[in-house]
């Protein structure tokens, strides 16, 4: 099954810092990663992270444009 999201904290992040994202949902096993067409995102997944509860340190660069931008779970 494809991953499903339910919840997404926090909400936004600020550019050239590491936000700690935890998103809840379904099926968010195995090897998790967040896609967004934002060049330059670096992530880290976070021990404990499990099916249900996806924990990802994130960094977008610096000189990222500002605004809403999709997130999906691939």
């Amino acid at each position: 099954m494809a991953p499903a999201i339910t919840t997404i904290s926090p909400a936004g992040f600020q550019a050239g810092t590491t936000t700690r994202l935890t998103i809840q949902g379904q099926n968010l096993a195995n090897t998790p990663r967040i896609a967004t067409p934002v060049a330059g995102v670096q992530q880290t997944v976070v021990e404990g992270s499990n099916a249900t509860q996806l924990i990802v340190d994130v960094v977008v660069p610096a000189d990222a444009a500002t605004g809403y931008v999709p997130l999906n779970i691939v």
